[in-house]
C-alpha cells in the first residue's frame, strides 16, 4: 500500500522574487552537485515525453494495485524502470520531474519518500528545481489542480505531497496547461 505521510503541510505560494537559475555549466555538469551528488542534466523533455512517462507511471500503479506491494512487484518496478525515459529516478515522482522539464525548469533533485518504503531520509515525496517566474503561474495552476504544496526553497521550487500519487497528477496538471 503507498503510505499517505502525516503532517505534511499544505502550502500553494511561490514567491518569484526570490527565484533564482542555475548556470549553464553547472546545469550541464557530469559531476554532480552539492545538493544532489548523482544529479543530470534533465532538461529539454517535450510534452510528448511527458505524456509517455504519466503513461509509464500509471502502469507501474496500476501493477501495485494488481499484485500488491511486495518486495518482489518493487522489484518489478525496478525492472520496468529500463523502458523509462528517465530510469535513474525513483517510481512515482518520474513524471513529475519530466513535467517541469518540460515547462522548461532544471530538476536538481527528488525523492518519493517513504510513501513506498522507508528507505529514504525525506518523509514526503518531493522535486526541486529551478524555475523562472514566467513558470510560476502554470506551476501554481497545476499545484492546485493536483493538491500538492508548492513553494521556494531556497532560490528554488519545491513541490512536495503526502501522497505519491499525487505527483502523477501533478505532472498530468502540466500536461493539460502545456502548449501544442
Amino acid at each position: 500500500m503507498i503510505m499517505i505521510i502525516n503532517d505534511v503541510m499544505k502550502i500553494q505560494d511561490i514567491k518569484p522574487n526570490l527565484l533564482g537559475w542555475i548556470e549553464e555549466d553547472r546545469a550541464a555538469t557530469d559531476d554532480g552537485l552539492l545538493i544532489n551528488h548523482n544529479y543530470l542534466d534533465l532538461r529539454g523533455f517535450s510534452k510528448d515525453d511527458l505524456d509517455w512517462e504519466i503513461q509509464d507511471e500509471a502502469e507501474g500503479f496500476e501493477l501495485l494495485e494488481k499484485k500488491g506491494y511486495s518486495i518482489e512487484v518493487m522489484d518489478e518496478l525496478w525492472q520496468m524502470s529500463e523502458y523509462s525515459l528517465v530510469p535513474m529516478i525513483e517510481f512515482g515522482v518520474r513524471a513529475a520531474v519530466v513535467a517541469v522539464s518540460a515547462l522548461g525548469c532544471v530538476p536538481i533533485t527528488s525523492c518519493r519518500g517513504k510513501s513506498l518504503d522507508d528507505c529514504h531520509i525525506s518523509d514526503a515525496p518531493s522535486i526541486i528545481f529551478y524555475a523562472h517566474a514566467s513558470h510560476v503561474p502554470t506551476l501554481l495552476a497545476a499545484a492546485r489542480q493536483s493538491e500538492v504544496s508548492i513553494t521556494n526553497n531556497a532560490d528554488m521550487v519545491e513541490v512536495f505531497t503526502d501522497n505519491l500519487r499525487l505527483m502523477n497528477s501533478f505532472a498530468k496538471a502540466i500536461l493539460r496547461i502545456l502548449p501544442g
